[in-house]
């Protein structure tokens, strides 16, 4: 804009934000060093009756599910001892393994006259059983499946730390009653006999498809923020693309988003301003998953606010003012949120959070002398969101 003497020129000052910048730029590259869980996988296995058993998994899901355990299931009618204490070479490699007699194959384990459950926990390498009972004299209750479910979530926390549960294979295998295997005797082969094929191993278990590891968050929703003093509210829409983790207690996370604001007018004496403010913004997250149905989100991200800077006169005057401006200004953010699960796949996202504009911008009129301030916002500027969320992979995603 052209100024003369005597006559107010609108312009903008800048004043740097310095320690609210290295701040949140420490806190940002804290939270992008923080790392996944280890996938970790428990087998287990349920004798029980249909009923007894679905309840009893929706017992042991969530406690495990706290640790970062992924749960490989198998209901049965019946187990045979021996598969508890001897080591069967074809299964798939696990952290842990566990079985669960609702049904009396354990009978002489316990008191002959009085139902209980018993719970065998073995560990991976199969050298040690953890072997507990727990009396079901008012049959599969709550506090049947709530102690039942501590047995497994702390005895697989220990395993996971490198403890030993229990007592060795051998002696838990001769308290059971259960016979050492035969091996079967081996004969010299003859010079002329034909070679011997030896069975393959088994395959190794397939890796975890990316869509049963990751979820792509594509969400749409509204942003109201707190610019000055002396202005409304800035408001408008945002557009966010993410992916986060999908299992483990603390799951990592990054997002994009861009974001238009509806026009903001504010008036001095003989000068005003409008901006038509865009913004484009990169994030990371850390995750905190309550149960399946609620995730509490926690993130800080950089970006860019773009701006469309029209001075106006507020007031009949001989003022020439420049021309429209364009200028671009570094903001830093934190925000918290919730997510909460409406469907398969889809999501309602509450917010709160603030922006750190960089750059402490303020619009003032330059008559000469001292200077009339316009527009000055806030260098923290609180906001609100809410958004809905759609998980594109979420139909490739196993259960």
């Amino acid at each position: 804009m052209r100024r003369t003497p005597s006559k107010p020129v609108l312009r903008r000052d800048v004043r740097s934000t310095l320690v609210p910048l290295a701040c949140f730029l420490s806190a940002a590259a804290a939270a992008g060093n923080a790392r996944a869980a280890t996938d970790r996988v428990v087998d287990v296995v349920i004798a029980a009756m249909p009923d007894d058993a679905a309840a009893l998994e929706d017992a042991l899901r969530e406690p495990l599910e706290r640790q970062g355990v992924r749960l490989r299931w198998m209901r049965v009618e019946w187990f045979e001892l021996s598969a508890v204490v001897v080591p069967d070479a074809s299964a798939p490699p696990a952290a842990a393994r566990a079985w669960f007699d609702l049904v009396g194959i354990s009978r002489r384990a316990v008191e002959p006259d009085r139902p209980a459950a018993v719970v065998y926990l073995v560990d991976g390498p199969w050298d040690h059983v953890l072997v507990r009972t727990v009396p079901l004299d008012a049959g599969l209750d709550e506090v049947a499946r709530q102690e039942l479910a501590e047995i497994l979530a702390s005895g697989v926390e220990g395993i996971i730390a490198g403890a030993a549960p229990g007592r060795s294979r051998e002696e838990v295998r001769l308290e059971l009653g259960v016979a050492a295997p035969v091996e079967p005797p081996v004969e010299p082969l003859s010079p002329d006999a034909p070679p011997v094929e030896l069975p393959l191993p088994p395959p190794e278990p397939p890796e975890p498809a990316f869509a049963d590891r990751f979820a792509l968050e594509l969400g749409a929703g509204y942003e109201l923020s707190g610019v000055s003093s002396g202005a409304a509210v800035a408001h408008g829409f945002e557009l966010r693309l993410g992916l986060a983790q999908r299992e483990g207690g603390m799951r990592f996370g990054g997002s994009v988003s861009g974001a238009y604001r509806l026009p903001l007018e504010a008036a001095g004496e003989a000068v005003g301003v409008r901006l038509d403010i865009g913004s484009i913004r990169a994030r990371v997250f850390l995750d905190f998953p309550f149960g399946s149905w609620f995730v509490l989100r926690a993130g800080v991200g950089a970006g860019l606010d773009l701006a469309r800077v029209e001075p106006r006169q507020t007031q009949d005057s001989d003022l020439q003012l420049a021309p429209v401006g364009y200028e671009a200004a570094g903001v830093l953010q934190a925000a918290v949120g919730g997510g909460i699960a409406l469907g398969q796949g889809i999501g309602l996202w509450l917010g709160l959070g603030i922006d750190i504009d960089v750059a402490h911008r303020r619009y003032v009129v330059d008559r000469g002398g001292p200077r009339e301030v316009v527009l000055e916002p806030w260098p923290v500027r609180p906001f609100g969101s809410v958004a809905v969320a759609f998980d594109l992979l979420a139909r490739g995603s196993a259960d």
